[in-house]
């Protein structure tokens, strides 16, 4: 949010010459589904609200929606739901806490972005005070009312494993009822969608306000309802089950693997829903967004600059690789991670009572997670070729640029999978390490150009490396493959040697 307003003045310093991007996207059907409708004239506030508002709207209700499975219903599987009850409290306080935490977490990300654009408008004039206030107030409604649907829809689920990937699930029917809308231009979609709230509010062109206090309501609304219908859903149960006696299916646990493989199966086809999609989606809109990077002005020059190279279209292809590539990441070393959340939980003392090894849980997950990751470059792969397929520019070679892009970026997830590895292994604190680099490198890679970081910095995100053609340097590669064998090793010694926090 800091960055992107002076980065992009940078490349536009007036408005006579964004006219050309503005007619651009304005016409383009990929980009309009990534990001939205982007108003005119095309003031800077106007563009970080088109292309930073999309992110912003979109990551900040990923992460509320998760928190929110997490302390509502996902408290209900562990046990912790069942303590929580046991204090006195009455039945609806679990959901009352949930929602007030998410509003928090909603309130704390919307007055952040507003705050960081009214220090931005102090140097860039048509940055004003009120499109900031309704930014903010846009990124808040968007994640709260993200919040609120996906926790109506769970009501529906009763199996515990189905959670998280039923609320991401409806987050994704969410943006594809937003791009439907930007696309076909059927406004009135973006009611229905609280990714589309942003275009409904429309900060630094409409700013409208009244229209604030009717998304206001309709959130609170929801919220009634979802306390209403709550109330009379059994505890970790969702709302139409029939409670009909059912026969418990044995479930044979082969080995501290197979455990992992069982705690961690919901995630797994979660993320890999997620990256087919993802994936597809992007591929498809590969057609339309080829006419941008291979444009001789400004806008052309902008994506050269993003994708690092003269080979735009290659060039594009291993970029949405690496972006999905960022994606399979994530999902990996949140399966290491929960070794971590097991250590905390102190599950972790009850698999070693079984006489395991020391390393035994953390070399669970970590099989685990390498298997995950090679099955989810899979589905990146296939799914990326699909959307190809709906293209009718592409040629066979765009498949073969497709398959060297795809797997090139094993060695940055296999990296990135030690480096968890590693960390925990020393101690389960460390978690938020892993993340701090993860983030840094996934914003290098994908800013790194357009920021103007120097090419050493942007050479050191694992994600940069990415292959286009057998004529592309391995050698990155190989040793980020490498380093992570290396750290995954080192990590399970040093596990072997400490105790249980």
């Amino acid at each position: 949010m800091i960055i992107f307003p002076f980065a992009y003045q940078d490349y536009y310093p007036t408005l006579d010459s964004r006219q050309e991007m503005l007619g651009a996207m304005a016409t383009n059907a990929g980009t309009t589904a990534l990001y939205g409708i982007i108003a005119r004239p095309g003031t800077v506030g106007q563009v970080v609200t088109w292309e930073m508002g999309a992110w912003v709207g979109l990551l900040g209700s990923v992460m509320s929606v998760l928190l929110s499975v997490r302390w509502h219903r996902g408290s209900e599987t562990t046990g912790l739901g069942e303590l929580q009850r046991s204090t006195g409290i009455r039945p609806s306080v679990p959901l009352l806490a949930m929602l007030l935490s998410s509003a928090l977490v909603a309130s704390v990300l919307g007055t952040g972005s507003a705050l960081v654009l009214l220090g931005v408008s102090a140097a860039i004039d048509d940055v004003g005070a009120a499109g900031s206030l309704a930014f903010g107030a846009s990124v808040t409604l968007m994640c709260l009312g993200s919040v609120v649907l996906s926790q109506l829809v769970l009501l529906l689920v009763t199996d515990a494993s189905s959670l998280t990937r039923v609320a991401l699930s409806t987050l994704a029917a969410s943006f594809m009822v937003r791009a439907y809308a930007d696309v076909e231009k059927v406004p009135w979609l973006n009611w229905l969608s609280p990714l589309g709230w942003r275009e409904v509010i429309s900060p630094f062109e409409r700013d409208d306000w009244g229209r604030v206090g009717w998304l206001l309501l309709i959130v609170l609304s929801g919220a009634a309802l979802l306390a209403a219908l709550n109330s009379r859903r059994s505890f970790a149960r969702g709302l139409l089950d029939a409670r009909r006696p059912t026969r418990t299916r044995v479930r044979r646990v082969r080995g501290i693997v197979g455990l992992s493989a069982l705690l961690n199966l919901g995630n797994i086809i979660g993320w890999a829903v997620a990256v087919a999609i993802l994936s597809a989606f992007l591929m498809s809109m590969s057609g339309s967004i080829q006419e941008l990077v291979a444009g001789e002005g400004t806008t052309g020059e902008i994506f050269r600059d993003v994708l690092g190279g003269t080979a735009v279209y290659e060039a594009f292809i291993g970029f949405i690789c690496m972006v999905g590539a960022i994606l399979v990441t994530v999902a990996a070393v949140s399966v290491v991670h929960s070794e971590a959340a097991g250590e905390r939980g102190r599950t972790v003392d009850v698999v070693r009572a079984t006489g395991v090894r020391r390393w035994a849980p953390l070399g669970g997950v970590l099989a685990v997670a390498a298997v995950a990751a090679c099955g989810w470059i899979v589905v990146l792969h296939g799914a990326g070729a699909a959307g190809l397929a709906l293209q009718d520019s592409t040629v066979p070679e765009d498949y073969t640029t497709l398959a060297w892009a795809t797997w090139s970026q094993s060695g940055a997830v296999v990296f990135f999978i030690g480096a968890a590895t590693f960390i925990l292994g020393l101690s389960p604190r460390g978690a938020l390490l892993t993340w701090l680099l993860l983030g840094w490198s996934a914003v290098t890679a994908l800013m790194g150009e357009i920021l103007g970081f120097p090419d050493w910095l942007i050479d050191a995100s694992p994600f940069t490396h990415t292959m286009t053609s057998a004529d592309s340097e391995a050698g990155p590669v190989l040793l980020l493959l490498a380093a992570g064998v290396v750290s995954s090793v080192a990590g399970l010694l040093s596990s072997s040697r400490r105790q249980v926090p």
